[in-house]
């Protein structure tokens, strides 16, 4: 480097305008080519006053102090009201009030969410002197409308003041290459971050290949949301190379990607050898029969995959795809000794009565699964009573999601049969549109209320012996919306206060 580009260096550093961030990436480097376009974009500065440190609690920065613990939060606002004067940009109004539901910050703040702001550079610079203070568990940047230069120094800010636990930072679609970089950079080297949402982010090949290599890097993420990402094809094949069995990564949403049945090859190949992951939701692709076959035959191959949620709704499979997923369900690996599948939603598909009929006896035999969903799969009257058949006998089975099937009747007395021997279910969720004659709305009636009481009846046993976890817990996979009957039928109160 050139003594001229040294005294540009040391200008910096000595500057007003610099920051902690910016001190370390310049004390790291000796060459100020090599700085992100952030740190480039300064250019010489006039002022040669020093940045001077007060006691071990207190920073200065911009000729200001700042205490580092406790927060308070009226001295914060006021810190960052200066900075944006400084920027010559407006504070964000949304950002002010959420700071001032506190008094006092001594840890991380629940969430900052300034989701639909437009982060522009200097705005982003405005920040600094927030996160410079306090860290949050949630930060929610999605559709701020950041270009390529925000991204990165919003990423360099994250990474360097460790500020966010979770971070959704989706529906950014202008960030271009530098900006993947820096996101992959933040993903590979954070200390804290544990969630990452990228959902509605246009990825190309390049961007894929720098997070797949920080997939490889980093520790403490486990959960990553790529919904509606166009993540297929060469691209997501890219993409599961950074979640073999060097990634960590337990929670992986792929919904809405337009992932074909040959593309669950890939998917298959990650399965087999990612020991870690316990989340895949592959909802509203088109895998088809042939890609959950890719699917099931790896899990069922595996020794490795601790699966505990599958979500494959709407996802263009039929009654002969379950021969797939038998043999799975029934396989030897679902002990309670093992961790396996608690959650299934196989929803929106055209599975039927014969598809059920395919895994009924795998169904039964199955000890892990709790959480199962057949909402919308065209079960007729017949398939409803197969179906109570697999509850009556099944001792596992927590909750079931059965609305938008031709259930009648006999479907609701089966139920309410099945539901006498059955000492698991908590929840089972089905409407019904059907017209009854007095005589039978009482029986029907009665029959409600043993379901009723009888779900009410397990809760109370599995509470006693604390057996029921969260009703919310990520593996439910299943709506919690009532059951509901047409209006010609009156026991709807009835019938919903089975959920209460």
């Amino acid at each position: 480097m050139t003594e001229n580009g040294n005294d540009e260096i040391e200008s910096i550093i000595q500057s007003e305008i610099i920051s902690p961030r910016r001190r370390n990436q310049l004390a790291l480097t000796s060459n100020i080519s090599t700085l992100s376009p952030i740190i480039r974009k300064i250019g010489p500065v006039k002022s040669q006053k020093k940045v001077k440190f007060g006691s071990s609690q207190s920073i200065i920065r911009y000729g200001r102090l700042v205490h580092t613990r406790p927060i308070l939060i009226d001295e914060l606002i006021n810190e960052y009201i200066l900075e944006c004067e400084y920027f010559k940009t407006k504070p964000i109004e949304k950002l002010i009030n959420q700071l001032e539901e506190y008094n006092v910050v001594e840890g991380r703040l629940p969430k900052i969410d300034l989701s639909g702001i437009r982060l522009d550079h200097k705005t982003v610079e405005t920040l600094e002197i927030i996160f410079i203070n306090l860290q949050t568990e949630f930060l929610n940047l999605e559709n701020t409308m950041l270009d390529e230069d925000s991204c990165v120094a919003i990423c360099e800010i994250i990474e360097y003041y460790d500020s966010a636990s979770i971070l959704h930072i989706g529906s950014n679609t202008r960030i271009g290459l530098l900006g993947w970089s820096s996101i992959s950079r933040l993903v590979a080297n954070s200390k804290s971050l544990k969630v990452l949402n990228m959902n509605r982010m246009v990825f190309t090949e390049q961007g894929v290949a720098c997070l797949s290599q920080a997939l490889v890097k980093t520790r403490p993420l486990r959960s990553l949301y790529l919904v509606n990402c166009y993540l297929n094809g060469t691209r997501l094949k890219i993409l599961m190379k950074g979640i073999f069995s060097t990634s960590k990564i337990e929670e992986f949403y792929l919904s809405e990607n337009k992932i074909s049945s040959n593309d669950c090859s890939y998917i298959a190949e990650m399965i087999k050898v990612n020991k870690h992951l316990r989340v895949l939701d592959l909802e509203n692709n088109s895998i088809q029969d042939l890609g959950l076959k890719y699917i099931f035959n790896s899990l069922v191959e595996s020794c490795a995959t601790r699966l505990e949620s599958l979500q494959l709704w709407n996802t263009g499979i039929t009654s002969l795809g379950m021969q797939y997923l038998a043999p799975y369900l029934m396989s030897d690996k679902f002990s309670k000794e093992s961790i396996s599948l608690r959650s299934l939603n196989i929803g929106k598909n055209k599975i039927g009565d014969e598809g059920l009929l395919f895994i009924k006896s795998a169904l039964i035999q199955n000890t892990s699964l709790e959480r199962l969903g057949l909402a919308s799969t065209r079960l007729s009257p017949s398939g409803i009573i197969t179906l109570a058949e697999i509850i009556a006998d099944n001792k596992y089975l927590i909750r079931v999601d059965l609305r938008d099937n031709n259930i009648n009747e006999a479907g609701v007395l089966a139920l309410s049969t099945a539901l006498r021997h059955n000492t698991s279910m908590l929840k089972i969720n089905f409407n019904a549109n059907f017209k009854i004659d007095a005589e039978i709305e009482i029986v029907l009636n009665r029959a409600v209320d043993d379901i009723k009481l009888k779900c009410v009846e397990n809760r109370e046993k599995a509470k006693s012996i604390g057996k029921i976890d969260d009703a919310t817990s990520l593996f439910s996979g299943l709506s919690l919306e009532s059951i509901t009957l047409n209006n010609n039928f009156p026991a709807q109160s009835t019938l919903s206060s089975i959920f209460n």
